[in-house]
């Protein structure tokens, strides 16, 4: 059984996300590491597969279906917003409301272009997702191997796959979807449910197939996934130190001036991304990482706050009021003033889904119909599926920082 980050998957989820977690968890076998959606170089990502014998792979469920798919072309998609091919989107001439805790806030209505609103335009981003990591990973000699076969020069495969869970082979051959990429790197619905009977090795044999640049390695050691972990996952990363003769297999080079990342393991990076809100204690023997727990929780709750604020930026187009900050520098060098003191307050909101987003939706420079706030939508809900705890909350931390002076 594969260790699994999260642990549980929400009920919200798709049945194509849902089944194909029951798959990996319960198939996989014992060595095999899985996180379910995570974000990966700004990317909001599935399921991502690390195996010493296996190598990296992304699996993106998409679960469009067959009559949404308009037109397909290189490594493009033309949709229908709605699900049904000749279905029009309409809204109602009277002003509508968007339901806000504490609040309501009016959504102006407006007449739908069907030619321009009924149509979106999908772009596979996950091939520069792995370019991006190959960057990164290929800086850290124990993960790089010289191979005449290798074009990747790491040390293991690393690809991507798309599962299309509401699309069979056949519909993929009638949209042309299957020009999308190799055969062998997209799974469909049809696939998905057989693979429900299959056996662990039958598992592990079909994801290598989604290698498209394959290749005889060595088998990853645990410096070397803990390596990998770090620099996908900079928040669970402990200290970076020096390499030896032990992090690399026998076959490979070792030079100097190496490195290897020290990383949570998976039962304290469960625990990490599990902490709900109030007070909590967390037992443990001297030297079990009660405190790299406690440090590892405080890095995810900033990057959540980091995460949400790159959205509404992208979104808003840079808008002026996200990167406002004033200048303390005229108070601390004007002679009005004495004995200045800086004091820093910190407040943690808890919010849920309809939190979170009606605390977005409280400004006015976001949108509110229209595809950008459908694609904003989305965006927020993949964030929170990526950040919520147990309870079903996620947590928005904010600083706020008060220069107090005496008159001169």
């Amino acid at each position: 059984m594969a260790l699994m980050v999260p642990e549980s998957i929400s009920s919200s989820a798709s049945q194509g996300e849902q089944i194909l977690y029951r798959i990996l968890r319960e198939k996989l076998p014992d060595d095999f590491l899985v996180w379910y959606k995570q974000v990966v170089e700004s990317n909001y990502i599935d399921f991502l597969i690390i195996a010493p014998n296996f190598g990296l792979l992304i699996i993106q469920v998409i679960t469009w279906y067959p009559s949404q798919v308009n037109g397909t072309d290189i490594n493009k998609i033309k949709l229908f917003s709605s699900p049904e091919k000749n279905q029009k989107i309409e809204l109602n001439n009277s002003p509508s409301y968007l339901d806000i805790p504490g609040r309501r806030t009016r959504k102006r209505s407006i007449k739908i272009n069907e030619k321009e609103d009924t149509f979106s335009l999908w772009t596979n981003p996950y091939q520069e997702l792995i370019d991006q990591l190959l960057v990164k990973l290929q800086k850290y000699q124990i993960l790089t191997q010289l191979h005449e076969d290798n074009q990747q020069k790491l040390a293991f495969p690393c690809n991507y796959g798309l599962l299309f869970s509401n699309i069979t082979a056949e519909q993929a051959q009638e949209k042309n979807i299957d020009k999308l990429l190799s055969p062998s790197q997209i799974i469909y619905r049809n696939e998905l449910f057989y693979s429900q009977s299959i056996s662990s090795e039958e598992l592990v044999n079909r994801l290598i197939k989604t290698f498209t640049n394959t290749f005889t390695f060595s088998p990853l050691n645990n410096e070397q996934i803990d390596t990998i972990k770090a620099v996908i996952f900079p928040e669970i990363a402990i200290k970076l130190i020096p390499a030896s003769l032990y992090s690399v297999p026998n076959n490979i080079k070792f030079k100097n001036e190496s490195y290897v990342f020290k990383t949570l393991d998976h039962r304290q990076e469960c625990i990490v991304r599990s902490i709900g809100d109030g007070h909590r204690i967390i037992y443990g023997v001297a030297g079990s990482g009660k405190t790299l727990i406690l440090l590892s929780h405080a890095k995810l709750l900033v990057t959540l706050t980091t995460e949400y604020s790159r959205i509404v930026r992208e979104v808003s187009n840079n808008h002026p009021a996200e990167s406002r900050m004033q200048s303390v520098e005229p108070l601390l060098v004007t002679p009005y003033f004495i004995n200045i003191h800086e004091y820093t307050f910190t407040y943690r909101q808890q919010l849920d889904l309809t939190g979170l987003i009606g605390r977005a939706m409280s400004v006015s420079y976001l949108p509110r119909e229209g595809l950008a706030y459908e694609q904003l939508i989305d965006r927020f809900q993949e964030l929170y599926q990526r950040f919520r705890d147990e309870s079903g909350f996620i947590y928005m931390v904010y600083r706020t920082s008060v220069h107090l002076g005496e008159k001169q």
